[in-house]
């Protein structure tokens, strides 16, 4: 049976102890000892982290009355010393402690009740049995939990028969068992829980409910506590400084200011759409002026081949170019637009139908230019990574035509 330390004090981050057993398992090497602080996790809450026997603790695992401790070597020696990152360890302590603060204030706010909860690296997640709960309900929540945060009240742990916990104002239902461990936050919560805590609620620094995503019919409420969410105002506060800094105005009117810029940007977008369609209509122009004839079709009718190699042009004006020269019939087209490291393709045509089956006539060149890309008998279109294929790719689909 692994003694543990973590219950008996939930701050202490080193400790000495005699191995029982080590072997090579799956995952590392399987470390059984006498006493240890590693929580192994539960209840949502992740295991401890750190060094045993100067070796890394890659997980931690319960089996039966024994703590396993799988690390990525062999211990040397009987006597081993532990080590806990300290650091995680407190975060998850505020974490859960939050939680557990949080689900009762939600509880008492709105009936909100738990269903599930979740500590990650990033976030605490909780689960709750309700759709869309109103803002103001999360809102008095979090109101309620922080003024219980700066009471510092006492977060007490204690292990009690079933009957006698029974009698306690438990907030969810408790796990079987003859013994429970209950853990109160004084005069506010009281749950079975096998976490570990932190010693009074003014550790938890401060909470924010930080979202909300629905899930299943439920309501999955994202909240930040303890050093996470006085980190995280700080990164918010330095993102609105700069944004001040960068709009030249003050904290209050960065939302106009950016709505103002983004309508702005709009109304741009607008009359550079109108700029292109227009360019678009002079190149088609220019492009069938400067088109090549080939053999006559069916119908004895003259028929033209067109081309254009852009750079940077844009998909919209691009359509724009290919329709416009496509409103005569008669018409193949490839319009090809380069970037720095890449290209687009299209060839369409306006002849007769069933005159021309572009998928079959382009598919031999696309293959030997290393493109991609395919479409029907009217139009075929891709891509490229090299823009220096454009010209070749325009030359090989005329000879195409021609042959």
């Amino acid at each position: 049976m692994t003694e543990r330390l973590y219950y008996d004090d939930a701050y202490r981050f080193a400790f000495d102890a005699r191995v029982l057993s080590s072997r090579q398992g799956p995952k590392g090497w399987e470390t059984v000892i006498d006493r240890t602080c590693f929580y192994p996790g539960g209840g949502g809450q992740p295991a401890d982290r750190g060094t045993l026997a100067g070796r890394t603790v890659l997980s931690i695992e319960e089996r039966g009355d024994d703590i396993v401790h799988v690390l990525d070597g062999e211990p040397v020696g009987v006597e081993v010393h532990g080590e806990l990152d300290a650091a995680r360890r407190l975060d998850f302590m505020a974490q859960h402690t939050g939680e557990h603060l949080l689900s009762q204030c939600l509880l008492a706010a709105g009936n909100l009740a738990t269903v599930s909860v979740h500590f990650s690296d990033d976030t605490t997640t909780i689960e709750v049995a309700a759709e869309a709960p109103p803002d103001s309900v999360l809102a008095d929540a979090e109101r309620r939990a922080n003024a219980i945060v700066r009471e510092n009240r006492k977060v007490r742990t204690r292990e009690l028969d079933r009957e006698e916990a029974l009698k306690l104002p438990l907030r969810r239902r408790p796990p079987e068992g003859e013994r429970l461990r209950i853990v109160e936050i004084e005069g506010c919560d009281w749950a079975a829980c096998g976490g570990v805590h932190v010693a009074s609620t003014g550790a938890i620094v401060l909470v924010k409910i930080a979202g909300v995503e629905r899930i299943r019919g439920r309501s999955r409420i994202h909240a930040l506590m303890g050093e996470r969410a006085f980190a995280d105002y700080g990164r918010k506060l330095a993102l609105s400084q700069a944004l001040c800094r960068l709009l030249t105005c003050g904290e209050h009117d960065i939302l106009k200011r950016v709505g103002d810029l983004a309508e702005s940007e709009r109304g741009l977008v607008r009359e550079l759409r109108q700029v292109r369609a227009a360019q678009a209509g002079q190149a088609a122009a220019e492009a069938v002026a400067e088109g090549r004839p080939f053999a006559a079709g069916p119908d004895g009718g003259a028929r033209r081949f067109v081309s254009r190699v852009f750079d940077g042009f844009g998909e919209e004006p691009v359509k724009a170019f290919v329709d416009a020269v496509l409103s005569e019939p008669g018409r193949v087209v490839v319009a090809v637009d380069r970037s720095t490291n890449s290209m687009r393709w299209t060839v369409a045509h306006s002849l007769g139908a069933g005159d021309a089956d572009l998928a079959a006539l382009v598919k031999p060149v696309i293959a030997a230019l290393g493109l991609r890309g395919g479409g029907r008998q009217g139009l075929v279109q891709g891509a490229g990574s090299d823009p220096a294929a454009a010209k070749p790719f325009v030359e090989a689909v005329a000879r195409a035509f021609s042959a």
